[in-house]
């Protein structure tokens, strides 16, 4: 309802980080009550404002997301080495490497 009162585009942070352009306006007609018109962010007059920023959290590395995808896996199949090998399509005996490498 915010939209009704301003005549320029309003950007609307989407809760999955996208940023939409919005104007609102108010048609009697056909009894509908409101439309609401999207724009292109290259179609707006004025820059997205800057999402706060997140707080510095440490870079997992490569590594670190692999591993946990391997644990992950492992405990969605009930530690069944062999079935989370293939959920993963990679051999059993990878799985045992990339564990036990990454344990040291």
């Amino acid at each position: 309802r915010a939209l009704l009162h301003r005549d320029e585009p309003t950007p609307v942070a989407l809760p999955n980080g996208l940023t939409v352009w919005l104007r609102a306006r108010l048609h009697a007609r056909d009894g509908a009550r409101a439309a609401v018109h999207a724009m292109p962010a290259a179609a707006a007059s004025e820059p997205a404002p800057a999402p706060a920023p997140a707080p510095a959290a440490p870079t997992p590395t490569l590594d670190e997301h692999r591993r946990l995808l391997i644990e992950r896996t492992l405990a969605e199949c009930g530690g069944n080495v062999s079935a989370a090998a293939r959920r993963l399509g990679v051999s059993r005996g990878l799985l045992y490497r990339r564990l036990r490498g990454s344990a040291r």
